[in-house]
């Protein structure tokens, strides 16, 4: 049984819950059979330290291993509300798209983390002081640095330098990485919500920089700042798993520049990276773009992609 602290939502209907929780800040973090990891996710998340109300929002995305009974039993080391949101179809797009709709009312930023990586104790505190710093900033990305020094230095992000990406800008792969991404509420459901093809477990992996360069189409700003640090044990330790992820990330990088191609303002600035990253890559690599993104402009002409939204609404940063 699940407490009453952990509100459930349904798959395709839930809506976010109606007041009683006073958060500003959210942390979503979305699983799918990983409830091996969940204790040291738990743990880390124990450490938290945040001077503003916050919330703890977990999607199960259609786990089978007792994700669900596991949260039961390590909900109280968090000490903050504590959501419960079930999404069945497969997809980080679309889970994270439920976590959204799970957060309460008064949240106004949402920090998204993986179930593998452990956030510092300070994490919500920084991402929390950037917004404050610029009213008018949509998103943010930070670091990721390796948990494990035996992992391979991939996937991680180690920046040290603030990076400003303005409105119409093109964000390139790779800048701000979803495993460390904030967004305002607002902008988020401003531009549709993520793509259901992005993420992984669906079809396409980038559901984080998909959404980046649509609020930068829609008119919003964003930021990469090194202060919010999250701690990423990928696991990876092998040239087999480089390889994997490699061919995982060529592929959905070529449905993205493809979904850029068709952005208002964005596809002169595409054109231009994506060719020269060709003159400069495998072959293969450049040929696995080709290929996610001849399949995207398929799924884009039957009418199976989703919609770019455009426009800033006239309230946002008030």
């Amino acid at each position: 049984m699940i407490n009453e602290f952990l509100t459930t939502t349904a798959q395709t209907s839930a809506q976010p819950a109606e007041g009683g929780d006073s958060a500003s800040l959210a942390l979503v973090i979305c699983t799918r059979n990983n409830a091996r990891r969940l204790p040291a996710l738990f743990d880390a998340l124990s450490k938290l330290q945040c001077n503003r109300p916050w919330e703890f929002v977990l999607v199960d995305n259609g786990s089978t291993d007792g994700t669900r009974a596991l949260i039961e039993s390590l909900a109280s080391r968090v000490c903050a509300p504590l959501r419960y949101a079930y999404e069945q179809t497969p997809g980080l797009g679309n889970a994270r798209n439920a976590g959204v709709r799970a957060t309460s009312n008064d949240v106004r930023v949402i920090a998204f983390t993986d179930d593998d990586c452990y956030p510092r104790p300070d994490f919500l505190e920084a991402v929390e002081r950037c917004f404050r710093e610029d009213p008018t900033l949509a998103f943010l990305g930070g670091q990721i640095l390796l948990h494990d020094a035996r992992d391979l230095p991939i996937t991680i992000q180690t920046r040290r330098r603030r990076r400003r990406l303005r409105a119409g800008s093109f964000v390139r792969a790779g800048l701000i990485h979803g495993a460390n991404f904030s967004c305002r509420k607002q902008a988020v459901l401003a531009v549709g919500g993520f793509d259901p093809l992005f993420g992984h477990g669906a079809m396409f992996c980038p559901e984080d920089v998909d959404m980046q360069a649509r609020l930068l189409a829609a008119g919003f700003h964003g930021l990469y700042d090194p202060r919010p640090v999250v701690y990423h044990a990928h696991g990876r330790r092998g040239r087999d798993d480089a390889r994997k992820i490699h061919r995982v990330y060529d592929y959905g990088r070529g449905a993205y520049f493809m979904k850029c191609l068709g952005m208002r303002g964005m596809a002169a600035r595409c054109l231009v990276h994506w060719a020269g990253r060709m003159l400069r890559q495998h072959p293969a690599r450049s040929w696995r773009e080709l290929q996610a993104g001849m399949r995207y402009r398929a799924l884009a002409r039957s009418g199976l992609a989703q919609p770019l939204a455009t426009g800033m609404p006239e309230q946002f940063g008030s």
